[in-house]
């Protein structure tokens, strides 16, 4: 993607980066759009940023000092900041077991599709890298879940039912 990129330090010891992508598309919601089972989720990028609270001193950690916000879609955007549970993905027979999986988990829940398409962009900064496709909790029917691939960073739609399926659990906000 042609992302513009910016740094910027505040008065108080912040660092911040800003991705940002002018030519952000809209969600497949939107009227003219024909990507409503399959698509590429980098286009959908706005703006991506990504902070360190505390600039160059430790721990220098995601989910301690390191965060990122993404926004996606030019209209009716969506603002997530999704903090993974761990790098570690969670397995199941199917979508709906990877719901009781996460919430077993200490405050955690499955992401949902804009919160997995920030994971792909924030992937190396989370320390997580992998091809596997990861179950969203978005659905746009009962039988059906989003899907995002993490490597490719398509999105697309499956059946809740379609073998086993992984996902990453996120911290609740």
């Amino acid at each position: 993607m042609d992302t513009k990129t910016a740094a910027f330090e505040t008065a108080n010891g912040e660092s911040v980066a800003v991705f940002y992508n002018p030519n952000c598309q809209g969600n497949f919601f939107e009227s003219g759009t024909t990507d409503k089972s399959w698509h590429f989720s980098q286009p959908k990028m706005c703006a991506n940023f990504v902070y360190d609270l505390n600039g160059t001193k430790g721990p220098n950690s995601v989910g301690k000092d390191i965060g990122f916000i993404t926004a996606i879609y030019p209209t009716d955007s969506v603002v997530v900041a999704p903090m993974p549970e761990s790098t570690n993905t969670v397995n199941g027979a199917n979508a709906n077991a990877l719901v009781g999986i996460c919430r077993a988990r200490d405050d955690a829940r499955v992401p949902n599709m804009e919160e997995l398409t920030a994971i792909v962009y924030n992937a190396p900064l989370i320390g997580f890298s992998t091809t596997t496709s990861m179950v969203s909790s978005t659905r746009p029917s009962s039988s059906k879940h989003w899907r995002v691939n993490m490597g490719a960073g398509d999105r697309f739609v499956a059946n809740n039912d379609s073998g086993g399926c992984t996902t990453m659990c996120i911290k609740r906000n």
